[in-house]
């Protein structure tokens, strides 16, 4: 799956992640994971370690892909979390 959105004024692709839905293994425990197995990987998402996933997943290259569109447009994005109700 791929798309494309506009934030602030500008369109930009988010990447994706190439592979196949198969029956599923490992921890069943965060949405596609455990059914989906990358093109170029024997092992599914839901089988590599959190910090290895987390390198090559679409959803944190589009994470990293807003964060450097908001800082070329002047955006500061709050993480602390101390500061929610």
């Amino acid at each position: 799956m791929a798309m494309a959105v506009e934030l602030a004024g500008k369109w930009i692709g988010v990447p994706s992640s190439k592979g196949e839905l198969v029956p599923a293994r490992g921890p069943k425990d965060f949405g596609w994971d455990p059914i989906f197995q990358p093109d170029d990987d024997d092992q599914m998402y839901a089988e590599v370690a959190k910090e290895e996933k987390n390198k090559i997943s679409h959803h944190s290259r589009a994470v990293s892909l807003a964060k450097s569109h908001f800082a070329e447009v002047g955006y500061v994005l709050q993480t602390d979390n101390s500061r929610r109700g």
